[in-house]
């Protein structure tokens, strides 16, 4: 894991030597890029798109993020603004920790590249830290740079029986 500035962020960096993670420390959590070592960023970004809500102002950033659903205001759109706790694990991982956002919602996602290739395992985690309740689920959304082509892999195709 080497320290490294993205978009104006304070940033860890992943490699494997062919492709490379950024995540920012700064806000989030979140993927800023994930590229071939030093090619076009594959995520998208949108450091400028901001928007204003009940509990401050929220920014979009781009690149991969957490949030909960189902999607509700003011909680969805939490600012999550404030330095996240980051560690290494193992030896192209790191643990990205929120503290906690303005709707009470802790976000951790822990990011791992494969020792080789492009295998990239991004787990998810949210938990509540209020003294109530909430139903939520994670909801893991990402930007993708456009012009490009996804491939979604899908069970093979079965009519409904009746």
């Amino acid at each position: 894991m080497e320290k490294v500035s993205y978009l104006g962020l304070d940033c860890c960096r992943l490699s494997n030597g062919e492709v490379e993670l950024v995540a920012t420390t700064n806000v989030g959590p979140r993927i800023l890029r994930y590229a071939f070592v030093g090619g076009e960023n594959l995520l998208g970004e949108a450091p400028d798109a901001a928007a204003e809500t009940e509990l401050g102002v929220w920014r979009a950033w781009g690149g991969h993020r957490l949030w909960t659903a189902p999607e509700a205001k003011p909680r969805s759109y939490a600012p999550d603004n404030d330095p996240v706790d980051f560690e290494a694990v193992g030896e192209h991982g790191v643990r990205l920790s929120q503290r906690r956002d303005a709707s009470g919602v802790q976000k951790e996602m822990v990011v791992a590249l494969g020792a080789g290739g492009t295998d990239v395992t991004v787990r998810h985690r949210i938990t509540n830290r209020n003294l109530w309740a909430i139903e939520a689920a994670p909801w893991a959304l990402t930007i993708m740079n456009g012009g490009g082509v996804a491939i979604f892999p899908q069970e093979p195709f079965r009519a409904w029986a009746d």
